[in-house]
């Protein structure tokens, strides 16, 4: 999970704006009020081909920086971290909120100034180095067993009911208990960490509309969480398992800070993508019987269909850059100090790099999408990821093969980095 609030990091970058008078047409600024709008969440897809067709290096006032809507921008810009860095983003966000201060963001800055998903090279590299053998792909498949397992539970708790909502019933749940299984955390603890979660991720910047309120809430948050992770480092040091929290503690030669801050990034990034992974995948499955009828029929292409889900409606749809240096791109002048803001889900419907983007088509290849990222910053759970999309919408598809939309309106969560739902009611 990336964490942005994009609205305020400008305040930390104002002088460089204000160097940069940005001249936008009309119509550029009625497209551009429609990216904070009921409409834009509903449905992002017709705004990013707009975009991407009329003002590809978009300057957005809503959100505070240069949206990015073709393929080869967006991924030019996660890769190049000499350019556009992930370094200094929450300082600055921090340092725009009121009232704040450099003491009382003391405990969100001591974390994200380690946290992996917040440093650049050559900072990042050891640090990942040593992360990357608890995520490999066969390390993951010694899980699927488990994660089967918990599915099958949960849909079991489920068994009877003509109706179901899929988002708080199964999609949380699941993917929640697994990131513990994987970490090492209790499953009993799991409505906890989600509170974290929600309190750091989603209400402080997730929103761009963070509050002094949200703020303290995150503060405090942080806090607990570094607390309970330290006792629970203190314990796997004691009794070792077969958990990534042991592999760290046996294994990686971290500082303190170091192990904590990776501990930290990986409870708040570890459950909420894959939860909209399932919710929206499935939704889509929903949507397009003809493709869901087929991968009934044809289970083997269950993986291929994961990859095309995730690019069909990506879970993760922006991340965030600081342009380093000025960047003339797209004919437009990126100034150095400037948030840039990658639209994974604009690139992945890309009509020059997928034929039929807006076609959900199970068995796409070649599937380029790059909904977990690129370059260096590649999603280190994505292999853990896809295996519960396998097992979770295959479980789905099994038991309840005639399931149904059971409303006609849905409601998305407003939130300017993730795509998912705040329920998915369906007839089953």
């Amino acid at each position: 999970m990336c964490l942005i609030g994009p609205r305020q990091l400008t305040t930390g970058c104002r002088a460089a704006t204000k160097a940069n008078p940005l001249q936008t047409s009309p119509a550029d600024q009625s497209l551009d009020e429609t990216l904070r709008t009921d409409a834009f969440y509903d449905d992002p897809y017709p705004i990013y081909d707009l975009l991407r067709d009329q003002n590809p290096v978009h300057w957005s006032a809503a959100l505070g920086g240069w949206l990015l809507t073709r393929y080869d921008d967006v991924a030019m810009a996660l890769r190049d971290h000499r350019r556009f860095a992930v370094s200094g983003r929450i300082q600055a966000f921090l340092q725009g909120l009121p009232e704040v201060g450099q003491q009382k963001a003391q405990p969100l800055t001591q974390h994200f100034s380690k946290a992996i998903t917040h440093l650049d090279p050559p900072e990042h590299s050891p640090i990942r180095a040593q992360l990357q053998p608890g995520f490999t792909a066969a390390k993951m498949e010694q899980f699927r067993s488990r994660i089967e397992k918990l599915s099958d539970e949960y849909l079991d708790q489920l068994s009877g009911k003509t109706e179901i909502e899929l988002i708080s019933d199964y999609a949380f749940p699941l993917p929640a208990t697994v990131l513990g299984v994987v970490l090492g955390i209790p499953p009993e603890d799991r409505d906890q960490y989600k509170r974290w979660s929600d309190d750091i991720g989603v209400r402080l910047f997730g929103t761009g509309h963070a509050t002094g309120d949200n703020f303290q809430k995150a503060r405090q948050s942080v806090i607990e969480l570094y607390e309970y992770l330290r006792d629970l480092v203190d314990y796997r040091r004691r009794k070792p398992a077969d958990d990534l929290i042991s592999h760290f503690v046996e294994n990686c030669n971290f500082t303190e800070q170091e192990l904590f801050s990776s501990c930290v990034t990986l409870v708040l990034a570890g459950h909420g993508t894959t939860t909209n992974l399932i919710g929206n995948g499935f939704l889509a499955l929903l949507n397009n019987r003809e493709q869901r009828q087929r991968l009934q029929e044809n289970p083997h292409l269950l993986s291929a269909a994961i990859e095309e889900l995730l690019r069909y409606d990506s879970p993760l749809q922006r991340m965030w850059r600081r342009a380093r240096v000025d960047v003339q791109l797209g004919g437009r002048e990126i100034r150095a100090g400037q948030i840039v803001l990658p639209a994974i889900g604009a690139a992945n419907r890309d009509p020059s790099v997928f034929g039929e983007p807006h076609r959900l088509k199970i068995n796409r290849d070649p599937n380029r999408h790059i909904s977990f990222g690129y370059g260096v910053h590649l999603c280190l759970g994505a292999d853990l990821a896809r295996l519960q999309g396998v097992v979770a919408i295959g479980a789905l598809l099994r038991r309840w093969p005639n399931a149904e939309l059971a409303t006609d309106r849905l409601e998305w969560q407003q939130n300017l980095l993730h795509r998912g739902l705040k329920a998915l009611p369906v007839r089953v």
